[in-house]
């Protein structure tokens, strides 16, 4: 679920498909540099492509400086090059924004087309090695860990909680109106007193402890 997110406190998340590669290609120790580029443009076998993603959401105001600043760097390529650019193409490559690098030069193939040829590898409905959130009992002891008015926000703190090291199974649950982060099931008070110690020290939450229903 998360792979895709801003969810993340450091880790790069992928599906293991995309890991195994990735493995044999990356030393131990290698350098990483995250970086926030939602246009990318390079050239493959005499062919430029355009790769466009959506801009972060806190980004969206600078969309437009993103665009001028794209058209800019292929004005550059194609003098360079002597080549021409596909204006329509590129247009409705940041228009649809799938990630997917597009060729963009005059009569070059539309996507459309070249994706007839792609395998399709589906994802599996349940992820490898997802944390599995157990059902709380009404023996159990649990916490409110925070509240949201959307649900994108709880399920993306929910999901941050359950993919901890040790995980902190949490889940999202509707009250008053209200997106509740509920973590949880815990079988002591002691046990779930710590894990509102933890969440604290880690996350600055004050979380509420629900005791079980007896």
């Amino acid at each position: 679920y998360g792979v895709g997110m801003r969810i993340s406190h450091g880790c790069v998340r992928l599906y293991p498909e995309n890991i195994e590669p990735l493995f044999d290609y990356v030393s131990v120790g290698t350098n990483v540099s995250i970086v926030n580029q939602p246009y990318l443009v390079g050239w493959l076998h005499n062919m430029l492509y355009l790769e466009a993603h959506q801009p972060l959401t806190d980004d969206k105001a600078s969309k437009a400086k993103f665009k001028q600043t794209l058209i800019q760097r292929l004005k550059k390529e194609s003098r360079k090059t002597v080549t021409e650019v596909d204006w329509e193409k590129v247009d409705a490559t940041l228009e649809q924004a799938r990630g997917i690098p597009t060729p963009i030069l005059k009569y070059s193939r539309r996507l459309q087309d070249l994706t007839r040829y792609w395998d399709i590898i589906a994802h599996p409905t349940v992820f490898y090695g997802k944390p599995v959130v157990p059902p709380i009992g009404r023996y159990d002891w649990s916490a409110i860990a925070a509240s949201f008015n959307q649900e994108i926000d709880a399920q993306q703190m929910a999901e941050i909680l359950t993919h901890q090291g040790p995980s902190i199974p949490a889940r999202v649950a509707i009250s008053g109106g209200r997106y509740q982060v509920i973590v949880g099931p815990y079988k002591t008070q002691s046990e779930i007193e710590k894990v509102k110690r933890r969440l604290y020290r880690e996350f600055e939450i004050d979380a509420r402890i629900i005791q079980p229903i007896t």
